[in-house]
């Protein structure tokens, strides 16, 4: 289930989506894809192996992506948050409160900062994480 969620279906939706990529690329000098991954698929996390791995996936996926895209245009940057204060972390709350995680806002502000780039400006990855909080990337 997380590698088709997770993992498979940016492969797929990016897939479909690349000759509007291509041609937005040439039409405005830049096209942005934006994958989430997550600072969990920087460095695994015991317990979330499946989720880890999915997440890292999506880091190779994104590189790869523009590897074979970035001469035409499209820029692909993988977001890589640690816990962002949505839903989906509410398993976490005891151990970190909602108001000390990363805001919805931040990864928002993030996706605008990219926008405004310029098409020489490439940005392959953010990692997003609290402070005093341990770089997770090697």
């Amino acid at each position: 289930m997380q590698l088709d969620v997770n993992l498979r279906s940016v492969y797929l939706t990016t897939r479909d989506c690349i000759p509007m990529l291509k041609q937005a690329g040439a039409e405005h000098g830049k096209a942005l894809v934006v994958n989430t991954a997550s600072i969990a698929g920087k460095a695994g996390q015991p317990w979330l192996a499946a989720y880890s791995a999915t997440k890292a996936g999506v880091v190779g996926l994104s590189q790869a992506m523009h590897g074979e895209l970035g001469k035409e245009g499209v820029q692909v940057t993988a977001f890589c948050p640690g816990f962002v204060a949505t839903p989906m972390t509410d398993w976490v709350e005891g151990q970190v409160p909602k108001d000390e995680m990363i805001q919805p806002d931040d990864i928002a502000e993030a996706v605008r900062f990219l926008l405004k780039t310029s098409a020489n400006c490439v940005v392959p990855e953010i990692q997003f994480i609290r402070p005093g909080d341990v770089h997770a990337a090697p």
